[in-house]
């Protein structure tokens, strides 16, 4: 639909983006919102055929492929808005979108191949459910679309993009846009070369975000070659999974009509049609591309998900254990807290006996134990309560400029306790910067491991947390702490000397 909606456009309105979120909420608080499915996918799986068999008069009406999704993918992808405004923007937006759909009809919205990146934002929608479509060995299709897309020199061309993005993913947007690149994240992962691999990861990164968020669909996959094969068996199960009787219903008096579309092609007179496909050429798969789409496969199934892990809970105990010296915090993830039992007390892990103490709080480690990050945050005010805290200073610094070196002339036994670059600190520097948690998370997760490192320092002592050179970006999450000074030190002209730490 991008294309009628642009071409024949008539006259263009603009709103304020706070005033269009009030609005959408507006258009539905006196009216009943319709039954609505958010259909995702990943690119060349028969996504517009299963689309137009849902599309059904006075049952359903399916939008497919609305730009404004696929924009806000992009910025999701390339950091344009954080997680706070798509938790605002992505709701307002589908609202818009099935604004005039009666609330007896289904409005199914069908994405382009990167959106399901914004599944998590509609958690708190009304109405609004999800169904997910793949296509096993998809990699050639995907590459012949690109070609129908840029042209015969669409593998020199796709070359040239994935040579300028990955020189500056922020430069690139600006000049050609955020589309080429909505699944970025895994661009920037796996650094592909070519077309073949550009279509590899244009056809997994769906899938890879699919599963994880696949708790809130409510339809198992829908597989590209079981609804060619066992077309009426599939729609039976979408058609009754995605229906609420009374308020927008496919019944299975439906399913010859949507039958019948087996027998078109969905893309008929488009650039994408069968027809224009047939003759466009594919690269070949050389010993290289084998050999780095095999280790893109690798890499892919080494994405972490919990399932994979096998763990042994010992006990539960009263968080008040965490107050004892020996108890560190080491990292963060989106769920919990961690914190590893040490041999030595705290103190003990200072700059002079450890320059880089990430290294001992992990080979030390003798038990580990996790908090949820809400009662974390809580608890480490509660620690903070009855007694008053040390003067602390947050030491950040650039790389190579000898940050180490005056970290340790800061250390004075009785006096001070300098403590070097801390795990926690770093892993939330990178996810700020790699939007992991957004700025409102931060304003609660930072204060509480500053606070979790500078427990058991006295408030007599001065606490010194001197940090990586990327952490500096944490600073205005401290703003409201107390007893948190900063300083920052630079070196002129280290640019060698970054690069010999880099060859080290």
């Amino acid at each position: 639909m991008f294309t009628p909606v642009f071409e024949q456009a008539i006259k263009v309105a603009e709103i304020p983006l706070d005033d269009f979120v009030e609005w959408s909420k507006e258009i539905e608080d006196k009216k009943k919102a319709p039954n609505t499915v958010l259909f995702t996918n990943t690119a060349r799986c028969a996504s517009t055929l299963f689309g137009s068999m849902l599309q059904h008069e006075g049952k359903s009406v399916v939008f497919a492929e609305a730009p404004v999704l696929a924009q806000l993918s992009g910025g999701q992808s390339e950091g344009l808005w954080s997680d706070e405004e798509l938790e605002k923007l992505v709701p307002a937006s589908i609202r818009a979108i099935r604004k005039n759909i009666p609330s007896n009809q289904i409005c199914v919205i069908k994405t382009t191949s990167s959106e399901v990146k914004l599944v998590p934002y509609t958690k708190l929608m009304r109405n609004v459910k999800h169904i997910f479509m793949f296509r096993r060995n998809a990699v050639d299709s995907v590459e012949k679309s690109t070609y129908r897309s840029l042209g015969k020199y669409a593998h020199k061309l796709v070359t040239v993009y994935l040579t300028l993005y990955k020189f500056s993913p922020s430069w690139y947007n600006w000049t050609f846009g955020i589309l080429s690149f909505s699944d970025g994240w895994l661009f920037r992962k796996l650094n592909p070369i070519n077309i073949k691999e550009w279509s590899f990861i244009v056809w997994i990164a769906p899938y890879l975000s699919y599963r994880k968020f696949e708790d809130q669909f409510c339809y198992p996959i829908v597989w590209h070659h079981d609804l060619i094969k066992n077309t009426e068996v599939v729609l039976k199960g979408v058609f009754k999974a995605i229906s609420e009787p009374g308020h927008g219903e496919l019944t299975e008096d439906c399913i010859p009509k949507a039958l019948g579309r087996l027998k078109v092609d969905s893309q008929s007179g488009t650039f994408l049609s069968q027809e224009a496909l047939k003759s466009v050429p594919l690269t070949p798969y050389t010993d290289e591309t084998k050999k780095r789409l095999k280790k893109y496969k690798r890499d892919v199934e080494d994405f972490s998900r919990p399932e994979n892990f096998v763990t042994i809970h010992e006990f539960y105990e009263s968080s008040d254990i965490l107050k004892d010296e020996h108890w560190f915090l080491y990292v963060l993830d989106k769920d919990y807290a961690y914190f590893v039992l040490l041999p030595n007390e705290i103190a003990h892990y200072n700059i002079i006996n450890y320059p880089f103490m990430f290294t001992p709080v992990f080979e030390q480690a003798i038990k580990v134990a996790e908090m949820p990050l809400d009662d974390f945050i809580e608890w480490s005010k509660e620690i903070e309560d009855k007694k008053k805290t040390p003067n602390t200073v947050l030491f950040t610094n650039t790389a190579r400029c000898a940050s180490t070196l005056f970290g340790s002339m800061l250390q004075h036994e009785g006096k001070s306790v300098v403590f070097a670059e801390p795990h926690v600190l770093a892993q939330l520097s990178a996810g700020q910067s790699e939007r992991v948690w957004n700025d409102e998370e931060l304003e609660k997760l930072v204060p509480a491991s500053i606070r979790a490192i500078r427990k058991n320092v006295p408030y007599n002592q001065i606490c010194v947390i001197k940090t990586l050179s990327s952490d500096i970006k944490l600073v205005p999450y401290t703003k409201l702490m107390r007893n948190v000074k900063h300083i920052f030190m630079f070196r002129r002209n280290a640019v060698d000397s970054v690069e010999k730490s880099t060859y080290r």
